[in-house]
């Protein structure tokens, strides 16, 4: 696993975070990841085909919903970059395909620190990625 910094200082997935909301919702960190990865793969083809539709409304609203769900998951990278995207449309939708992608990128980032976390925490049982 890496460190789970990136080049901004920020963290990839704040465990703790992660930790404690899946104690909160009694689905215990793999559930939680698991629930995330689903969630998040779902949005990102929301937010593909708003960009594909101009839908720049919905794009925003999206991307509203996503930076929310990743910074309580404890995604800090993911969640500013989703940010970015929620007010790409005000600049243009070229600007909120390359925000799209970015966030694509990071995560990918995710899925991989989480894959290694899991990989690492014994006794919940597997977790589909």
């Amino acid at each position: 696993m890496t460190d789970n910094h990136g080049a901004e200082g920020l963290r990839i997935v704040d465990v703790a975070r992660l930790h404690t909301l899946g104690e909160e919702t009694g689905l215990g960190i793999r559930g939680v990841a698991a629930l995330f990865l689903e969630q998040m793969e779902d949005q990102l083809a929301d937010l593909r085909s708003a960009i594909h539709e101009r839908a720049v409304l919905t794009l925003a609203q999206s991307a509203h919903r996503c930076a929310g769900s990743s910074v309580l998951a404890g995604m800090e990278r993911l969640s500013r970059l989703l940010r970015e995207l929620e007010h790409a449309p005000a600049e243009g939708l070229s600007d909120a395909e390359g925000c799209l992608a970015s966030v694509e990128r990071e995560f990918a980032a995710v899925t991989s620190e989480l894959s290694a976390l899991l990989a690492a925490t014994p006794g919940e049982g597997p977790v589909a990625a």
